[in-house]
């Protein structure tokens, strides 16, 4: 069997899509080592560099970087994957990134030759908080003019995120009947090639090892914060990027609200800053007088189940997200979650069981949902049980177990499979 997955960034590249192709595969030649998978992508990254390297293997993934005739953000068009799926000649061809043009080079290319062709659009939705107006536009005209029926029913198959991207695909003229639904994420806490951490004989600044070192110690950092039972400081934590759709500034104000400003807790910032939207943070936690009860750590990749393994609370109260796969990480290690109220994150956290929900930009409810777990350790503990439960099922296993059965043809809902 061959499968090449066609997307517009890859390893070194790294992000929910390709983490996705990544495991995915992984886990697919661990259970098929006859089978042979390919990725083919652009030869950029994010910010234009050119990555040089035109082939290479990684864990048996075939990766191809065909030469991008135009780039600009997240767009990409590298009209010479056409020749290279002829080269390949793959039995299945699993595109991702709705609105991209290596989908419709794909599509045409499947079409001719009669190859099997999975669709995965990853947030298909136009109203994201981060979104420029510039992006919007091009969306709505994409989807009136380039978009419909005719066009997703060439596909074999789709896979959307959630039920609510799966009810924006049937929107736009997609089959219901030919739309599964499969998260893109499963709990996987280290990089693409996080192996490399921790080896001797790696000496590039930007490897993996390196990038390991330069993160903080987390084991003094919590040894600190921990102190003996009487001193226990409740911890609360999020990552993310530091952006305002990220909705930090509603949970600092949430934690300087009178019935939780007096209380033991200290708040852990992790991701990386855009656009020194940090300091306009901790300006905001200076004025409402509990800055020194914030501490920012910075990206951590490597780190990333030691930090969630040592929270209290994990708190995510963004304005959009695709999925929220942070919520998940940090629920399948038994800690209690708080995101924002709207469609897909109300699959991730499920309101009272193995968290909360709070209206995106209301401190006041925030609040008084995380006052509720300091003050309650039996309610905190239930909710714990149950999201580490419910969580630990999001594995790339039972994922891959859902995809091929996608490439088998059937229709698949995995959220129905969860117990």
């Amino acid at each position: 069997m061959k499968i090449v997955h066609v997307a517009p960034f890859f390893y070194p590249v790294e992000g929910g899509m390709e983490r996705h192709v990544y495991y995915l595969s992984r886990e697919i030649l661990r259970r098929h080592p006859e089978y042979s998978i390919s990725v083919i992508t652009c030869d950029r990254k994010h910010n234009e560099e050119i990555i040089f390297q035109k082939h290479e293997t990684l864990e048996g993934i075939e990766i191809y970087r065909e030469r991008a005739l135009l780039h600009k953000g997240f767009l990409t068009y590298f009209p010479s994957l056409r020749k290279k799926l002829e080269e390949l000649n793959p039995d299945i061809i699993h595109v991702h990134a709705y609105r991209h043009p290596h989908v419709k080079i794909a599509l045409k290319y499947a079409k001719k030759h009669g190859k099997k062709i999975i669709f995965t659009p990853f947030a298909i939705f136009t109203n994201s908080a981060e979104l420029p107006f510039k992006n919007k536009l091009y969306y709505t005209f994409y989807d009136r003019f380039f978009s419909g029926r005719k066009f997703f029913n060439k596909f074999d198959a789709i896979i959307a995120l959630t039920h609510f991207e799966k009810d924006a695909l049937v929107k736009l003229g997609a089959d219901a009947a030919k739309v599964s639904v499969i998260p893109c994420g499963g709990c996987s806490f280290t990089p693409i090639k996080a192996d490399l951490c921790g080896a001797d004989n790696n000496s590039d600044e930007d490897s993996p090892k390196n990038n390991c070192n330069k993160e903080p110690d987390l084991d003094k950092l919590f040894r600190g914060l921990k102190g003996n039972k009487a001193q226990k400081k409740f911890i609360i934590g999020s990552l993310s990027r530091i952006h305002p759709s990220k909705g930090l500034d509603t949970l600092i104000r949430a934690l300087a609200e009178p019935e939780l400003k007096e209380l033991d807790w200290v708040y852990l910032i992790v991701g990386p800053d855009s656009n020194n939207y940090l300091n306009t943070l901790l300006t905001l936690a200076n004025s409402l007088g509990i800055l020194d009860k914030l501490v920012y750590l910075g990206p951590i990749n490597y780190k990333k189940k030691e930090f969630f393994e040592n929270l209290d609370l994990f708190v995510s109260p963004s304005k959009a997200e695709a999925l929220g796969m942070t919520l998940v990480e940090a629920q399948s290690l038994g800690v209690v979650s708080i995101g924002s109220d709207f469609p897909p994150v109300r699959e991730v956290v499920l309101d009272g069981k193995t968290g909360f929900l709070v209206k995106f930009g209301d401190s006041k409810a925030l609040a008084e949902k995380i006052k509720l777990l300091i003050d309650n350790k039996k309610i905190k503990n239930e909710l714990s049980k149950n999201a580490k439960h419910y969580s630990s099922q999001w594995s790339w296993k039972n994922l891959t177990d859902c995809v091929e059965r996608v490439y088998d043809g059937e229709n698949v809902d995995f959220y129905s499979l969860l117990r």
